[in-house]
């Protein structure tokens, strides 16, 4: 065993032994569980190889560093507002959807992600390639049944890294008036000139197609400055302002009076949601605050005092 193997470095970071490790991959895709979420199949992992998932994303976020700009999710700078500010400030949004994503991530795939990392086994030490045996323990260690599944936790990192030469050749070949980003499974496209889709869509879907990647037409949306216009959650307005959208707004309002006013509901889930608001429409919240804060324990404490008083 040399002091870069991947086992050893394991080993030394989660105190397992590295026959355990190796073990764990040998058994991987007899260590999920599967449960349904809002419609949803996740197949989890056993928390001995989540344990070891977790240790893997860190790796790559550790190795590769910041990842391109048109990359919007599961990173340490990213976000679902700097997702929809990217595109704010433009007239027509297109969404686009990758069907199937993760699973269609393959374990061949995820091998040639691990193969392209250079890492760093001591400070200020060399910049390293990963050994082939360490290649093959990391990508087993990934996969359940030849795939990334939903529900590990180094899924959405060796995603966003198999797409990355996608990426950049749907950013080159959609015209130069168009902004590119890519949420997870989600494509978001916008112009302040019209937006050809079914052009779009015929190139997009050529260039995913070359891998096994396709998209789900049926989830594609456009919008322009007189519609709805929502990028991964966030409203985009006509003047080009962000707002958790009208719907929510109400939503927060109903939770946080009955809550504060009959002690009904969740305050974690209420607090998250006002929370959520805070960095989107930081003017609605403050006004929400200021109104809010003259009902039960918030007379005393402030809403958010009170919220994360019941939290404790």
């Amino acid at each position: 065993m040399t002091k870069t193997s991947i086992s050893a470095l394991i080993q030394s970071d989660l105190g397992l032994e590295t026959g355990y490790i190796e073990s764990l991959a040998e058994r991987a895709s007899a260590l999920y569980s599967r449960i349904k979420l809002k419609g949803r199949r996740i197949d989890a992992p056993s928390p001995e190889l989540k344990l070891v998932q977790c240790w893997s994303s860190d790796f790559l976020h550790s190795a590769d560093g910041d990842l391109p700009s048109f990359v919007a999710a599961y990173e340490p700078s990213c976000s679902v507002i700097r997702n929809a500010s990217m595109h704010a400030d433009h007239a027509h949004i297109a969404r686009l959807d990758i069907s199937d994503f993760f699973h269609s991530c393959k374990h061949a795939m995820v091998e040639t992600v691990f193969r392209g990392i250079r890492f760093q086994p001591l400070p200020d030490g060399e910049w390293l390639k990963l050994e082939e045996a360490d290649v093959t323990l990391l990508a087993r260690l990934s996969c359940y049944k030849g795939a990334l599944s939903v529900g590990s936790p180094c899924s959405p990192a060796l995603a966003n890294r198999i797409m990355l030469p996608f990426d950049r050749d749907i950013e080159a070949n959609i015209p130069s008036s168009c902004r590119y980003s890519r949420y997870s499974d989600d494509m978001v496209f916008s112009s302040n000139c019209w937006i050809d889709i079914a052009a779009l869509e015929s190139t997009v879907d050529e260039i995913l197609s070359t891998s096994g990647f396709r998209l789900n037409r049926r989830k594609t949306r456009c919008s322009g400055k007189g519609d709805r216009r929502r990028v991964t959650g966030v409203f985009v307005t006509p003047e080009g302002e962000l707002s958790i959208g009208s719907k929510r707004k109400h939503e927060i309002k109903r939770l946080l009076y009955d809550y504060l006013t009959k002690g009904q509901g969740d305050a974690d889930v209420i607090l998250g949601l006002i929370q959520f608001a805070i960095q989107v429409e930081p003017k609605w919240a403050s006004v929400l605050l200021a109104k809010y804060a003259k009902y039960g324990e918030a007379r005393q404490y402030g809403v958010i005092g009170a919220l994360r008083n019941a939290s404790e």
